[in-house]
């Protein structure tokens, strides 16, 4: 076990590392990370209390990172930052105030994690970052399921996004990417587009909505085709002046301001 370190342990320069059935816990700055061009596994690692990150990748470095248990990291669960790639997949990252934050250039493949009981969001993009986060289980994840903002373009697919006190998949700023094939539940609103984000949202199932199911205000753009909204609650709310493109929904359509 590794107790109350500044890192548990970096892997950095080219080196591939297999980091593996280890406890680490109370990181000062990280867990675990990854830097420069490092590469290999970390798997079946218990990770908790870490008072910055509890795994970060950094760089160019492409670790795959695999059943992990990540919890109650101080800053954010699981880090991406500069042009960082690699997968992760079949973690469980829970408390603290950020599961997941993918910024910078990076574009990790994100797939098959459940992502629980934050205070302040699940999952946030930021700068020009992208890649994928599909088949995840996102739940009670404060305001927000999943962020994306900045210039950053994900494919945000297949997941399970339920029980945010505001908004399942929301989109800032100049973002797009596509948001598809998401079972969104028991939030205010669905799928918010903000700002002159662009995303294609298309074939998403929307259930328990409080408010409002598909949302785009002023100069969001983008489309909205072959979604399903639930009776008994706003479908798709063009606001200010929006103007994605519009296919086939079982929604209605309303509009104001």
């Amino acid at each position: 076990a590794i107790d109350d370190a500044d890192i548990g342990v970096l892997v950095g320069g080219e080196a591939i590392a297999t980091i593996t059935n280890s406890t680490i816990s109370n990181s000062r700055s990280a867990g675990i990370a990854f830097s420069e061009q490092a590469g290999g596994e970390a798997s079946d690692n218990t990770i908790s209390g870490s008072r910055g990150t509890g795994v970060q990748v950094s760089g160019s470095a492409a670790p795959s990172l695999l059943r992990k248990s990540i919890t109650s990291a101080g800053d954010v669960g699981l880090l991406y930052l500069d042009g960082a790639g690699g997968t992760a997949s079949g973690n469980s990252i829970s408390g603290g105030r950020l599961a997941v934050q993918v910024s910078g250039r990076s574009r990790p493949g994100i797939r098959s994690n459940t992502i629980a009981s934050t205070s302040a969001a699940g999952v946030i993009y930021s700068g020009s970052s992208g890649g994928s986060f599909s088949g995840n289980t996102v739940r009670n994840t404060g305001e927000i399921g999943v962020q994306v903002g900045g210039s950053a373009a994900p494919v945000v697919g297949g997941n399970t996004i339920t029980g945010m006190s505001a908004v399942g998949i929301l989109y800032l700023e100049s973002a797009a990417g596509t948001a598809s094939g998401n079972s969104i539940s028991d939030v205010d609103a669905g799928i918010q587009a903000f700002d002159t984000s662009r995303p294609t949202v298309e074939g998403n199932t929307l259930s328990s909505i409080g408010i409002e199911s598909i949302v785009f205000v002023g100069g969001a753009a983008g489309s909205v085709t072959g979604n399903v909204c639930p009776s008994g609650a706003a479908g798709i709310v063009l606001v200010g002046g929006a103007s994605p493109s519009l296919g086939s929904n079982n929604c209605s359509i309303s509009s104001r301001g």
